[in-house]
């Protein structure tokens, strides 16, 4: 599949009144659904899990859905949903203006949301976030909905999210000093030259010891994990695309030996890159 090829679904697609500019769409979903073809979007999805499960693809990493998440879609993120019986999802669909919105006033880095796109919150959380949504579905019925109310709300669905991952990060170190947030950042512009933790810990003035407990402890996996991750997942999407040879992806990914890449890929994924390229 070409990268031009790729679905792209438009937020028009929902929209009942194409006239309406940035405006949210608001969807509630009930379970079962198959699931989607792996898609991009021209817009930025929050989705909030109120029952069930079922499961999320988002950038290629399958997240399983349980009650009292928040997943984050970014514009041009590959991704697709399946939900199982007795589920209930909540979606807010926002073009790229209201998205900006939205990521001025989250107070972690972007890549971090990236990295990370499923956001477990409290059941106060839930009831928070479930209460605005409900008010931007009461408000978006209306022919011209208040937009600065609308702004208001997704200020609040921000401040919500940053709350709540305040909950999580409270006592680690992760937040009071933002090495793991500065990390994943240092990760997301060296990963292709540079896949040993110690360069990241030079980065950070800590030792590579530290920097792999922090990790361990805060995020359940060792830098060299954490770092390997971000490679494969790039390393998915170039295959994907089916634009690029194996050789070429190696090689784009900072790889000299083509071999060793295709090995690398196995040991992480349990298929070669060949195989990967054609399933």
């Amino acid at each position: 599949m070409k990268n031009q090829d790729f679905p792209i679904h438009s937020i028009e697609m929902f929209a009942k009144n194409l006239a309406l500019k940035d405006v949210p769409i608001f969807l509630e979903i009930n379970g079962p659904m198959d699931r989607e073809i792996l898609h991009k979007n021209d817009f930025c999805s929050i989705l909030l899990v109120k029952n069930g499960s079922g499961t999320n693809i988002i950038d290629f990493i399958k997240y399983p859905l349980n009650y009292g998440q928040v997943h984050l879609v970014f514009p041009g993120v590959p991704n697709s949903l399946e939900l199982f019986e007795d589920s209930v999802v909540q979606k807010i669909l926002v073009n790229q203006n209201i998205f900006r919105i939205i990521v001025d006033k989250l107070r972690f880095i972007i890549s971090l949301y990236q990295k990370y796109p499923v956001i477990k919150i409290s059941d106060e959380g839930v009831d928070k976030l479930s209460n605005v949504f409900s008010g931007i579905k009461n408000e978006v019925i209306y022919l011209n909905p208040n937009k600065d109310i609308l702004r208001s709300q997704f200020e609040i669905i921000a401040e919500i999210i940053n709350t709540e991952i305040f909950k999580n990060l409270q006592n680690s170190e992760c937040y009071g000093s933002p090495i793991l947030l500065e990390f994943v950042h240092f990760i997301d512009i060296y990963y292709r030259d540079e896949k040993s933790p110690t360069f990241y810990a030079s980065k950070l003035n800590i030792t590579s010891n530290y920097l792999n407990t922090l990790c361990i402890r805060h995020l359940g996996q060792t830098s060299t994990e954490v770092i390997q991750d971000r490679v494969i997942v790039e390393a998915k999407k170039l295959l994907y695309m089916r634009d690029f040879s194996v050789k070429e992806i190696s090689s784009v990914l900072g790889f000299n030996d083509p071999a060793y890449f295709s090995r690398f890929f196995k040991s992480m994924t349990g298929v070669t890159p060949g195989r990967y390229k054609i399933v």
